[in-house]
């Protein structure tokens, strides 16, 4: 696994982690270093397209539940991520054809991870790939993905096949009952259900957005669905060195936030209604507008917390990573939440917190935001009697 950590240029110098070749034996690695985050929000860097060697995961602090026979942990949540190209009839696969250029990086000055990829199909048909994708420090419940598409030596079809995976599990064990999946006259796709012992509701809302060498455009998409699962197909002819861009939104609720605090129990209708209402929202700012907002943000951050070191570039860069990866891990939003061993990175440790938040963590927060360090605290002060116990 080759590291670089020599990408950044100019502004960006000491600011990003990359790749430039495509390891699959190392996929799991990256997926938990390229890891974005937003304290409620937690998402492995899984391609966009699927792997064998991958280990899909995204999870919500909080989110907990206990299968019989098993230990508590943190939950993985139904995929959102993935998305299926073909393009002009080939499946767009990285282990098939020639990979012409390639690079994968996370930005941690502006909170975001980039793909960009010249791909050769097996039948020589070359096309230019950019993934992006954040987790809205702005917005907790909002995250958002793009994919950028230039044919380069053809004219030909975009075939694209995307929604809402909840076939996903905990290592094999399925914490979530069956739920209810919903397609609205917006082109809205969702997917309710509940945890399986802790009864908790979770609720995934996505909608496809595309344009046309930037100009917005209207493609028919065709409604599908398994068990778990649910999805949107969609097909668009373009022209050699046209730009097709495909945008997909998605906000994410659970019967735990802050927002429905004061009722005791909630209707899986009524974290529809808020995931749902928020997204319509949020699809009137546009994804460019919601992206330089959470980009604005991370950048105040780092007006208050970066460290400049004289010395090597690595040091510099390493120390910028480090206190990234905390921020991004916090759930600041609560104070009956912390921060497990692997944060929101995985199922490492199955989520649970450690006697290393105090140790490790907590310093940090001491010194640069300490209403946030009172809140971990707090955390421990509100579990006293289930840790006598």
């Amino acid at each position: 696994m080759v590291i670089k950590y020599n990408i950044g240029k100019n502004e960006y110098r000491n600011w990003i982690v990359g790749e430039t070749d495509f390891q699959p034996a190392y996929l799991g690695k990256y997926e938990t270093i390229y890891t974005l985050s937003n304290g409620y929000i937690g998402v492995r860097a899984v391609t966009e397209e699927a792997y064998q060697e991958e280990t899909r995961g995204c999870y919500i602090a909080g989110l907990f539940d206990k299968f019989p026979g098993e230990v508590t942990e943190l939950v993985n949540i139904p995929d959102w991520l993935n998305v299926d190209l073909k393009l002009d009839g080939e499946k767009y696969d990285l282990k098939t054809g020639k990979i012409l250029s390639y690079r994968r990086q996370i930005n941690i000055k502006d909170g975001q991870l980039i793909r960009n990829i010249e791909w050769e199909s097996p039948t020589g048909k070359k096309t230019r790939l950019t993934f992006e994708r954040f987790i809205s420090l702005k917005n907790l419940h909002f995250a958002a993905l793009r994919v950028k598409i230039i044919p380069l030596n053809y004219s030909g079809d975009i075939e694209i096949c995307s929604g809402i995976n909840g076939q996903t599990t905990n290592s094999g064990v399925q914490h979530f009952k069956e739920g209810r999946l919903r397609f609205s006259s917006e082109g809205i796709i969702s997917m309710t259900s509940r945890t399986q012992e802790s009864d908790i509701g979770l609720v995934i809302a996505a909608k496809h957005l595309f344009s046309l060498n930037g100009r917005i455009s209207k493609i028919k998409e065709e409604i599908g669905s398994q068990r778990r699962k649910i999805f949107l197909s969609s097909r668009y002819k373009i022209k050699q060195n046209e730009e097709f861009s495909f945008t997909k939104v998605v906000t994410v609720y659970t019967t735990r936030d802050a927002d429905f605090k004061g009722k005791e129990k909630f209707s899986d209708k009524e974290i529809e209604k808020a995931a749902i209402g928020n997204l319509k929202k949020l699809i009137e700012i546009g994804y460019d507008k919601l992206f330089k907002a959470h980009k604005k943000r991370w950048n105040q951050l780092w007006e208050q917390i970066d460290i400049v070191l004289n010395g090597p570039d690595f040091d510099q860069l390493a120390i910028r990573f480090s206190q990234f990866h905390i921020y991004q891990m916090t759930p600041v939003h609560g104070e009956r939440l912390s921060i497990a061993a692997k944060g929101l990175s995985g199922e490492g440790y199955k989520g649970h917190v450690f006697w290393d938040m105090e140790i490790f963590i907590l310093p940090f927060f001491i010194y640069t935001f300490p209403k946030i360090a009172k809140r971990l605290l707090l955390y421990r002060y509100h579990f006293l009697d289930g840790a006598r116990g």
